[in-house]
């Protein structure tokens, strides 16, 4: 049957619409397939992977899920051990920091002990010195202070002046009173 010039030009526009999705078909799976990476070729570590597994569950959709994952894939390792050298280097600096604040806190245990130990030893001589000073001070606290002396001369002189004073009967009861009074009046002169 012949083809008419109106089924003719619907026929070639079919074919250009056909060969136009197809070429654009082509092109969306030419160019999603030159951005996948295929797995095989990376050897990436299971930390890798998971990670990247993480990082995919970001996207928005699968397209962008796996996208991202592929990206990551491509250099996850290396992220993974300059994290792990920075994480490694902030462990050591830390450790290190602890040995400093150690050894100081010893030297500064030790200053204290030695200190501690000075001022119990100086406490230990103040308490000999305290305990010196009184034994020295009941040595001198003693009342040594004999009033003989003083008794005797304010005794005598009481008597003799009662005696000189006194005449007749009231010299018996005057004379040994004269005495007790000058002996008293005579200690508390000689210091008694």
């Amino acid at each position: 049957m012949p083809q008419t010039k109106r089924q003719k030009k619907k026929d070639r526009n079919n074919s250009a619409l056909y060969l136009l999705t197809l070429f654009s078909i082509g092109t969306l799976t030419v160019g999603c397939g030159a951005t996948k990476v295929e797995e095989s070729y990376l050897e990436v570590s299971d930390r890798g992977k998971q990670e990247c597994l993480k990082r995919s569950d970001l996207g928005k959709n699968a397209f962008t899920a796996k996208k991202i994952y592929n990206e990551c894939l491509e250099t996850i390792d290396a992220s993974l051990a300059q994290k792990d050298a920075y994480e490694a280097d902030l462990y050591y600096e830390r450790q290190r920091k602890k040995e400093v604040l150690q050894k100081q806190k010893a030297a500064e245990n030790q200053k204290l002990k030695s200190e501690l130990n000075k001022l119990k030893a100086e406490k230990r001589k103040l308490k000999k010195e305290k305990k010196r000073l009184a034994e020295a001070q009941q040595k001198k606290n003693k009342d040594e202070n004999d009033c003989k002396e003083g008794s005797i001369i304010g005794g005598v002189l009481g008597a003799g002046l009662t005696m000189s004073s006194t005449k007749g009967k009231d010299r018996w009861w005057a004379v040994p009173l004269g005495a007790t009074a000058g002996s008293l009046v005579g200690c508390q002169i000689d210091g008694g």
